[in-house]
């Protein structure tokens, strides 16, 4: 595994972690998806850090989606 990779999902684990207490949100069903594509992409393939990728990949891209929905309705507030 790559150095990038283990930070991405490290990173992914904390925020993760951060959004639990907000109950189900984008970047809950962002981490499910990249894990049902990466379980799929991994049996596939045959390689195991793809998994890792995937659900980096769609847990840090929901996070981006909730900021960005979060800026929006600051935006609308002013």
């Amino acid at each position: 595994m790559s150095p990038l990779l283990i930070a991405l999902t490290v990173v992914s684990v904390i925020f993760l972690l951060i959004y639990f207490a907000r109950g189900r949100n984008a970047v809950w069903g962002g981490a499910t998806l990249g894990i049902i594509v990466g379980v799929i992409i991994s049996l596939i393939k045959h390689s195991w850090t793809l998994l890792a990728w995937s659900f980096s990949h769609g847990t840090l891209s929901r996070v981006i989606f909730e900021w960005i929905g979060r800026l929006s309705t600051e935006i609308k507030r002013e």
